[in-house]
């Protein structure tokens, strides 16, 4: 499988996976929204639909029972048939003062004046139960499953389409991921010795330090020096220099355990982070190291190197430590070169080293 491909799957499936949550929650409003918008539209609906049927019933009674009502009360005055009439037709009527009959609740009602003889003799209320609106069955739950439908559908499209643009856009994503991670790498890198530079060293010596001191492990630092690197640079061109420069990398490097660092520290000048490393363990490394390097040969010219060795005390910090490794180092060239040095810590340096070979 194409790694570009799988790399771009995998960006899919992130932002994908990302990308879930805050679609759900748009989806929620959205659909929270719309159910809101259909439960006010059937609302509506069933009211018009009861005003309607309300002047429909209205009408009809005017246009019709209305008429018929009024003549027969004008017929039947006399109380037991107008008790008789009222309740047999659903209306009250009243005739001389009484009421015969009885409101009904939530009905339609229609006043007419009951006239016989040019004279007016009464009321009659005409009663209809107020009719009940009807929608079709189920209607309210169809149109929120359609509105459900609706976002589900429009959530998945733009989820896709997010996924889609995800895939068309991951390679150049990826190449700019890919030179931040280069350029970061580099920042780190020495370009020459391919080895960890300076910045790398003084972040990574920091950190064993604070290591050091948390658990109370030993912790020793080796700072090496090539000896009269600039005759060899005069002598044989800067290329014999840096081809030399990229072997005792590389001595450096071989000769590291896991969890050593080794560091170009600028110019000749070699930095070993040891941990948990005690003063003899670091000496003899640096022995090892400038041996090593004393076999390698230029023409006539045999490197050398001079080496410093400090180890941790109580309050060291970066500076301090290297700053130790340093003056232990000057030290070595004062007394003549390709020699190894340690460093005086609180007026003490007795420790045995080996005579230079």
């Amino acid at each position: 499988m194409d790694p570009t491909l799988g790399l771009r799957l995998r960006l899919m499936l992130t932002l994908g996976a990302v990308a879930v949550l805050p679609l759900a929650g748009v989806a929620y409003v959205v659909a929270h929204d719309e159910v809101a918008n259909v439960d006010s539209s059937l609302a509506f609906q069933r009211h018009d639909a009861e005003l309607a049927a309300q002047a429909k019933a209205t009408a009809r009674l005017s246009r019709r029972e209305l008429s018929v009502v009024t003549a027969a009360a004008a017929t039947r005055l006399r109380r037991n048939e107008l008790r008789t009439f009222a309740r047999r037709h659903h209306v009250v009527l009243e005739v001389g003062g009484h009421r015969y009959g009885r409101l009904l609740p939530h009905a339609l009602a229609a006043r007419l004046r009951l006239v016989s003889g040019g004279h007016r003799i009464g009321t009659a209320i005409v009663q209809v139960a107020a009719p009940r609106a009807h929608l079709p069955a189920g209607i309210g739950a169809r149109r929120t499953a359609a509105v459900y439908r609706r976002v589900e559908e429009g959530s998945l499209l733009a989820l896709a389409a997010l996924m889609l643009l995800a895939f068309f856009l991951a390679q150049p994503l990826l190449r700019a991921l890919r030179w931040t991670e280069q350029r970061a790498g580099e920042s780190r890198v020495d370009s020459l010795t391919a080895i960890p530079n300076r910045r790398a060293l003084e972040e990574t010596l920091a950190a064993e330090i604070s290591r050091a001191e948390r658990f109370g492990h030993e912790l020793a630092v080796v700072l090496l020096d090539l000896d009269h690197f600039k005759r060899i640079n005069d002598t044989h061109g800067h290329a014999a220099g840096d081809r030399l420069l990229r072997e005792v990398a590389g001595l450096l490097h071989a000769s590291a355990r896991q969890g050593d660092t080794v560091a170009r520290w600028g110019g000749e000048e070699f930095v070993a982070v040891l941990p948990e490393t005690n003063l003899a363990g670091a000496v003899q490394l640096a022995e090892r190291l400038r041996t090593e390097i004393g076999r390698i040969s230029l023409g006539a010219i045999r490197a050398s190197a001079s080496c410093g060795v400090a180890t941790l005390v109580a309050g060291d910090g970066t500076e301090t430590l290297l700053a130790a490794a340093d003056a232990a180092l000057y030290r070595a060239k004062e007394n003549g070169r390709d020699r190894t040095e340690v460093a005086t810590r609180n007026g003490i340096d007795d420790f045995p080293l080996p005579r230079a070979s």
